[in-house]
């Protein structure tokens, strides 16, 4: 007999929430809190973090721990559970403006990176 075929793997459904968009890391959000990095400013960053409350969702360390959901960017947490009104819109937002300044860096240093180069690919 013909063995079943195996199903496929299936990714998450909301895929925003279990990492970064594309162009960020963890060097610029904050993987505690979900704040930037210059939000911090002198204070600690990543495990280091001195915010109690969520980045994403506003909401204190407390309501999260008891609904047992990560802080920042991998929040889910829902207003009737204690994340504020709008605040995971302007947070996916946020990121969503980041992501775009990344990626537009990045192009601009892949053409100055052309430009650089002569016609065969050597230093000018």
């Amino acid at each position: 007999p013909n063995p079943a075929p195996q199903q496929p793997i299936l990714k998450k459904s909301n895929e925003k929430t279990s990492k970064l968009p594309k162009g960020l890391t963890f060097r610029k959000v904050c993987s505690h809190c979900g704040r930037q990095r210059a939000e911090h400013g002198e204070f600690g960053f990543g495990n280091k973090c001195p915010f109690k409350t969520c980045g994403r969702c506003g909401a204190d360390a407390s309501c999260h721990e008891e609904r047992r959901i990560p802080m920042g960017v991998m929040c889910t947490l829902k207003e009737c559970h204690g994340a504020f009104a709008g605040a995971s819109r302007d947070y996916d937002l946020m990121l969503a403006d980041l992501a775009a300044r990344a990626e537009i860096r990045a192009k601009m240093g892949k053409n100055e990176e052309r430009i650089s180069l002569g016609r065969e690919g050597v230093p000018v």
